[in-house]
């Protein structure tokens, strides 16, 4: 069986050698395409566009069978967006902004039931009211409801001119515009072009905009519309906004409403809002609204957000959400969220807790991670949590990393373990890690 098992490994290392992709069939890269695409959105959280770039378009080259492709091209194209508002040059950030509409495009054509169809629809409108704000006209395309990639509805040209034409009757007499717009969007017609005339009305400081988007995220009976009039309150940023969300909130408890309500209150970032999150994220009785306003609250508030954060974890039982919380713990980006995370990773009586710990203190490449990770990759024996922690010290980036990586596979007598570290030197390219790998081709 030893004999077996050796030569299992060696011809693992001799594949990885030839950069042929093997590493325990469709789950394990499913596994791995997890792991690349939370490495990758970590990016974005931490708002290193160029970084998320490189990584969503690796993963998306690497991965093509995984189930986050979809994911992933909501979030590529995002980054785009994010890093073209940042440059200096124009004519780079035009074309970066027309990136990331093909990438929008794509993933609407691909995966048209993606849970991120919604999200990328408005994203695109917002990229496109960038470049026609910039002189490119064929993207006004994209704001009047004249949608042209295939298999969109063009089923009434007469109202996409009508839209048009509303859309610059706004921007000349709001007054004659408004009643206009409002039976537009009350006419339970086409709901694309309802969202269309939304997002014209949402760009008015009108004082009767709010309460008929308050109107419509409580009372329409299309899904698509509530949604949108409910991100467009979240873009108000007002006291009269915020109320209204709070309405909402209290009067239409379905789960899409919920994840779409957190996330405007997350961006009010006002005592109210903030208070209204706490209340959910401790209170609510459908746990994935809980999860959203952890998530919400590690990423935009910092010490207000810790104490909540810290009192949720003391208090809380529930596994699932105490993962939630380690992972808004790395977002807060305070000393004592960091200093938390270092406790539990060390202390914590449960292996897949400290783990995760791990996973996300490496993530924010602390001094002294590897360390650490090595200590407890010594004291377990659970085969999942030792995988894990490889994982970990490899994405530590730490310079150290391959040369104890090295160490680990030559003392590991664990055959599941040890092949997962020789994958991931295989992955580092390090010169050190080839030699290893020829080292282990000719026993």
């Amino acid at each position: 069986m030893k004999i077996k098992k050796t030569r299992t490994l060696i011809l693992f290392a001799a594949l990885i050698l030839c950069f042929v992709p093997v590493h325990g069939g469709q789950e394990k890269n499913e596994e791995k395409a997890r792991d690349a695409f939370e490495m990758a959105r970590r990016a974005v959280y931490s708002k290193n566009w160029k970084e998320a770039i490189d990584k969503f378009s690796a993963m998306l080259e690497q991965y093509k069978d995984s189930s986050y492709l979809d994911d992933s091209l909501y979030w590529l194209s995002y980054s785009e967006h994010n890093l073209a508002r940042t440059l200096q040059n124009a004519e780079e950030s035009v074309l970066k902004q027309e990136e990331a509409i093909t990438r929008l495009n794509e993933l609407l054509q691909r995966y048209d039931t993606s849970k991120w169809a919604d999200d990328a629809k408005l994203l695109r409108i917002e990229i496109a009211e960038d470049l026609y704000k910039k002189g490119l006209s064929t993207y006004r395309s994209y704001l009047n409801g004249h949608l042209n990639e295939e298999g969109e509805d063009r089923s009434d040209p007469e109202m996409e001119i009508k839209l048009v034409a509303l859309n610059s009757l706004m921007h000349m007499d709001k007054e004659k515009a408004m009643p206009l717009l409002k039976k537009m969007i009350e006419d339970e017609g086409s709901p694309k072009l309802r969202q269309q005339a939304i997002f014209i009305l949402s760009q008015s400081n009108d004082p009767k905009v709010i309460p008929l988007l308050v109107k419509l995220a409580l009372e329409d009976k299309n899904d698509d519309v509530r949604g949108n009039a409910i991100f467009w309150l979240g873009q108000k940023k007002n006291d009269e906004a915020l109320d209204g969300l709070l309405k909402i909130y209290s009067q239409r408890p379905d789960a899409l409403s919920k994840e779409k309500l957190i996330f405007s209150l997350s961006q009010m970032k006002n005592k109210k809002a903030f208070d209204k999150l706490v209340e959910i994220a401790k209170k609510d009785q459908d746990a994935k609204a809980r999860e959203n306003a952890i998530f919400w609250i590690g990423q935009n508030f910092k010490d207000e957000g810790f104490n909540v954060l810290l009192d949720l974890y003391k208090t809380t039982e529930n596994k699932e959400i105490k993962e939630k919380l380690l992972f808004a713990f790395s977002q807060n980006k305070s000393d004592k969220a960091t200093e938390k995370l270092f406790e539990i990773a060390k202390n914590d009586p449960d292996p897949a807790i400290r783990a995760t710990a791990i996973f996300w203190l490496s993530q924010l490449n602390e001094p002294g991670i590897l360390d650490i990770l090595v200590d407890m990759y010594k004291e377990t024996t659970d085969t999942k949590v030792r995988k894990k922690l490889i994982f970990s010290m490899y994405n530590s980036k730490n310079k150290d990393r391959v040369p104890i990586l090295i160490g680990l596979a030559r003392a590991e007598k664990d055959f599941e373990v040890k092949k997962d570290i020789v994958f991931w030197l295989g992955q580092s390219k390090d010169p050190e890690a080839v030699k290893y790998l020829r080292e282990l081709l000719e026993k």
